[in-house]
C-alpha cells in the first residue's frame, strides 16, 4: 500500500473530509473538485482511504472527467 491509513467508515465523514479538500458531493458517491472539475465516482467509504492526517484518498474510484488536469 502506498498510504497508510483506513477505511471510511461512514458517509457523513468521508463527504466532510473530502469537502474540506476541495472536493464537492455531487450525488451520494460522485464528487467534483472545486478547483480544476474533475469529477470521479464510485467514491464511497469503501473506496477510499483516510491517512493519518485525515486527508482522504479515493483508491477504487472512477474518474468521470479530468477537468483541467486533462488539458
Amino acid at each position: 500500500p502506498f498510504v497508510e491509513g483506513s477505511l471510511y467508515g461512514d458517509r457523513a465523514t468521508l463527504q466532510s473530509d473530502m469537502s474540506s479538500h476541495g472536493w464537492d458531493q455531487v450525488s451520494p458517491d460522485t464528487y467534483r473538485h472545486r478547483e480544476t472539475g474533475a469529477v470521479i465516482s464510485d467514491a464511497k467509504p469503501s473506496n477510499v482511504i483516510k491517512d493519518g492526517n485525515g486527508r482522504p484518498w479515493p483508491f477504487d474510484a472512477i474518474v468521470d472527467d479530468l477537468g483541467t488536469l486533462g488539458k
